[in-house]
């Protein structure tokens, strides 16, 4: 499996742990993800994968388009493009 793909997978995941630092940690670190290249396309992959629950693929398209809107286009209030 792709490493950004297993990396973007397993910290979905820890979002949705019962432990608050677990959460928040895993917060922090999709911020981080975001600014790495492939993460997009992993959410992607994430969102399309039928074998993945309806809730996690529902967070991954979620995350994408908030991705999308910051990251992609220049309008976006707080525009700050991947990997800068």
């Amino acid at each position: 499996m792709d490493p950004m793909l297993e990396s973007v997978w397993a910290t979905l995941q820890a979002t949705q742990h019962v432990d608050a630092a677990t959460r928040r940690a895993a917060e922090h670190q999709l911020a981080t993800l975001q600014q790495q290249p492939g993460c997009a396309l992993s959410l992607v992959r994430v969102a399309l994968e039928p074998t993945i629950g309806g809730a996690m693929r529902q967070l991954a398209a979620v995350l994408l388009k908030q991705h999308v809107r910051v990251h992609w286009s220049t309008a976006a209030e707080g525009h700050f493009p991947p990997g800068k």
